[in-house]
C-alpha cells in the first residue's frame, strides 16, 4: 500500500513550501494540493456564509474528483491536476497539501 503524508496548515502557514520539501526529499513522491479540487472559493460569498451559518462542516465542501485521484495515485495510476491538468506521476509516496486535519 502507498502511504500518504498529509501536511495540513491555515493559510499562509508554510503547506505548499513543507509539502514540495518533503516531495522532493522523498523523490518518488506524488504530490497533490487539496487547493487544486475544492470548489468554495470559486463559489460566491453567499454560498460561503452560508456554509458558516449552518456549522461549517469540512464534510460539506465541494471538492470534486479529489478522493477519486487520491485511490488512483494508491493504486499506482497516475493523474492530471484539475487545475493545471499537469500529469501526477504515481510514486511510492502520496504527499497531500491540505487546509484541514
Amino acid at each position: 500500500m502507498i502511504p500518504v503524508i498529509a501536511i495540513a496548515a491555515p493559510v499562509g502557514g508554510g503547506k505548499t513550501s513543507l509539502s514540495t520539501a518533503i516531495a522532493s526529499g522523498l523523490g518518488d513522491a506524488s504530490l497533490i494540493s487539496y487547493d487544486h479540487y475544492e470548489q468554495a472559493t470559486r463559489g460566491s460569498a453567499g454560498a460561503i456564509e452560508r456554509w458558516i451559518e449552518d456549522g461549517a462542516r469540512i464534510d460539506d465542501l465541494d471538492v470534486p474528483g479529489l478522493a477519486e485521484a487520491l485511490a488512483a495515485l494508491k493504486r499506482g495510476e497516475s493523474v492530471a491536476d484539475p487545475r493545471t491538468g499537469t500529469p501526477i506521476a504515481a510514486g511510492k509516496w502520496i504527499v497531500l497539501e491540505t487546509p484541514f486535519q
